[in-house]
């Protein structure tokens, strides 16, 4: 399918672009190099690529600011629909065109009103949130006047890697960071008590494409979890996982001007009609490795032996308390030495118990300046893009550290670790040679490397 995306330099963007090429999608996106809310420039631009589908994700979308620059919030998010929607009715085969609207479009719902579904009154409050619900009629009014296969969707909250620290959880997971860095004993916060259905952008985007295979014109969908959590519950936890003991202090200046006390949503809709559903947990995490892992490590680790054996020299035989033991108690002073950095990659089911789902590193062994990428993932959770998720984190995370060259080296041979690779955006470079490192290893390994793009 050819896909036209706009927005496509922007958080959800890259995840977009990243799963529709994964898909086998051949994927155009445009950014600020073409203005949507002028006409002949996206005409031109949608004309060009001639897409089947066109996912319209352009658009000035944080609401704090918005109260600032309602004009130019308005001119982007709704005109910038209306060139969107006209360079499709231009072509000669008109393309399903997905709107992404807002979740912030309900407004200042009430207890009783959730989980919020699409039936549920449109009544918005920030400026931002009126600029998606006029982007709504003209979708609508597109699909009513014209008969334009258009479809309109209302993401949630969602977070993930790369997400710009101007929003709400990356902003907050940054001053924490910085606050442990620098020894403050206080974080400075927003409101506490509101209350937010989070799904992980790659859910996302999987929910975006489905709805352009499956989804009915001139219909609403919403795109959520279905679960709601507090603010401070998350900031507990970011301030768990980065081992800081901080209070948290409310300043004004975080505080929007209005604020909505809770969203939660409902998606049945949207899974009656694709089968979707939310698969990558907020509380999927990675954090260094602990001694106190050992007996979960020990148990995921043979869980798992029959998929790692063939690819990980370290596998070649049961795991034991001893071996593991070793394994963590080397990996916590590599850390503090700076010399490797291991982490577990962990979930935490609906009872809030904690499981490790595999392990990832940044091991600095391919020469000053570059930093290689390694991990595995449990045999049980296998094609949930956990892999994926892991590389592309450690990757901004080392590009962060101001890292010049992240890499990932896989056996020729290991097809699974070399898409892996691929569908997080890493390009292949070339080949070493190397003394086979287990059974079915080969002697090649391929060089995946990452573009730096500003993560």
């Amino acid at each position: 399918m050819r896909a036209f995306v706009t927005g496509g330099e922007g958080f959800v963007g890259r995840h977009l672009s990243d799963h529709l090429e994964a898909m086998g999608d051949k994927v155009t996106s445009v950014d600020q190099e073409v203005d949507v809310a002028d006409p002949a420039a996206i005409a031109a631009a949608v004309a060009d690529a001639r897409p089947e589908a066109i996912y319209h994700l352009a658009a000035l979308s944080h609401v704090g600011a918005s109260w600032e620059f309602p004009g130019e919030v308005l001119r982007v998010n709704v005109l910038g629909t209306a060139g969107v929607l006209s360079a499709a009715r231009a072509l000669p085969e008109p393309p399903v065109v997905l709107v992404i609207s807002s979740a912030e479009v309900y407004g200042a719902v009430t207890e009783d009103e959730l989980p919020i579904d699409e039936s549920t009154p449109v009544r918005p409050v920030s400026p931002y949130a009126a600029s998606k619900a006029a982007a709504e009629q003209l979708a609508f009014q597109a699909s009513r006047g014209y008969g334009q296969p258009v479809i309109v969707v209302r993401p949630f909250n969602h977070v993930g890697p790369g997400q710009a620290p101007t929003f709400a959880v990356s902003a907050l997971a940054k001053r924490i960071v910085e606050a442990q860095k620098f020894g403050s004993s206080s974080v400075a916060v927003g409101t506490l008590s509101a209350r937010r259905d989070y799904t992980d952008v790659r859910d996302v985007v999987r929910a975006y494409r489905a709805l352009v295979v499956d989804g009915a014109a001139g219909e609403t969908y919403n795109v959520c979890s279905g679960l709601d959590v507090s603010v401070s519950k998350v900031a507990d936890r970011l301030c768990e996982l980065a081992g800081a003991n901080v209070e948290l202090v409310t300043d004004p200046s975080l505080v929007r001007a209005v604020d909505l006390p809770v969203l939660r949503g409902d998606c049945q809709r949207l899974t009656r009609a694709t089968r979707w559903r939310p698969e990558i947990p907020l509380d999927q995490t990675l954090r260094r490795h602990r001694p106190s892992d050992t007996a979960a490590m020990v148990e995921a680790v043979n869980e798992s032996l029959a998929h790692l054996a063939p690819w990980m020299s370290w596998a070649q035989a049961p795991a034991t308390e001893v071996t593991i033991g070793e394994f963590l108690a080397g990996a916590v002073a590599d850390f503090v030495a700076g010399s490797n950095f291991g982490y577990a990659i962990t979930e935490r089911d609906a009872t809030g118990a904690e499981a490790i789902v595999g392990g990832c590193g940044l091991h600095p062994r391919i020469g000053p300046g570059g930093i290689e990428i390694g991990y595995w993932v449990h045999a049980g959770h296998l094609r949930r893009g956990i892999a994926k998720a892991v590389a592309v984190a450690l990757r901004d995370e080392a590009f962060a550290m101001g890292l010049e060259r992240v890499e990932i080296h896989c056996d020729e041979r290991n097809v699974p670790s070399a898409a892996v690779a691929r569908s997080a955006g890493f390009d292949l470079i070339g080949t070493e040679t190397r003394p086979p490192r287990a059974p079915s290893a080969s002697d090649i390994a391929l060089i995946w490397r990452s573009p730096h793009r500003g993560y």
